[in-house]
């Protein structure tokens, strides 16, 4: 098991197991009054739960709780889980942590639960200087993209559709000089500049589970599009 690259083994610690929950949906109906038909009143979602329970070693408690200690300092914030046995990373917080003291001395269980989501390793799209692609997002869940342009000519402008329910249009654009319209951190740049105000569009880029009919309405660009496929 790593957290964010790092193994856990360099703290003494070893996985007994790991219990992996789906995404739960909860839906709220209401039944109106004279009506036999349940009507949708809204649906809320929770993120999947990982829970993961680890054994420290130690030469006595001390040293146990001491490499524990500098554990905790790794989950901080946003962090990357990989697994062994999963292809799938793990995207998530720290939820909960608990520790259970063994009656031998040099034994320790520390249960951590996580909050997140579970993705793939990222995929790139290449849309150069061609008008349309169909792209078949594997994952099964909506999933942020980053679109990178880069214009072999200045433009006034282009639009690019599939990548939300309404087109995206780029204002503006200097030859030879990428645009990252990034789904993920929710910013637009250009050489790490913001170029937002250049942008017109209403959410940022994302692709469905399954095919994303991609169109572009100019072909004198070159155009990846990246992303980590979501799970549910």
């Amino acid at each position: 098991m790593k957290i964010n690259g790092v193994n856990i083994n360099s703290y003494g610690a070893t996985r007994l197991g790991v219990d992996l929950q789906n995404y739960k949906y909860k839906t709220e109906y209401v039944l109106l009054p004279g009506s036999l038909t349940l009507v949708e009143v809204s649906t809320t979602e929770e993120l999947k739960s990982i829970k993961v329970d680890l054994l420290f070693k130690g030469n006595n408690r001390d040293e146990i709780l001491d490499n524990i200690s500098r554990f905790m300092l790794l989950l901080k914030g946003e962090l990357i889980i990989s697994l062994s046995g999963y292809s799938t990373l793990f995207k998530v917080y720290l939820d909960n942590d608990s520790i259970e003291k063994k009656r031998n001395k040099r034994r320790c269980k520390l249960s951590l639960e996580f909050k997140g989501y579970a993705l793939k390793n990222e995929v790139v799209e290449v849309l150069n200087r061609i008008s349309s692609k169909v792209i078949n997002m594997t994952g099964t869940q909506i999933t942020p993209a980053i679109v990178e342009v880069t214009p072999t000519s200045d433009l006034i402008d282009i639009r690019l559709e599939g990548l939300s329910d309404d087109p995206i249009i780029i204002k503006n654009l200097t030859a030879n000089k990428k645009i990252i319209i990034d789904g993920e951190l929710q910013k637009v740049t250009v050489d790490s500049k913001n170029k937002f105000k250049d942008t017109d569009m209403w959410e940022f880029p994302r692709l469905n589970p399954g095919k994303n009919t991609i169109k572009v309405s100019r072909s004198n660009c070159d155009i990846n599009i990246k992303y980590k496929p979501r799970y549910i």
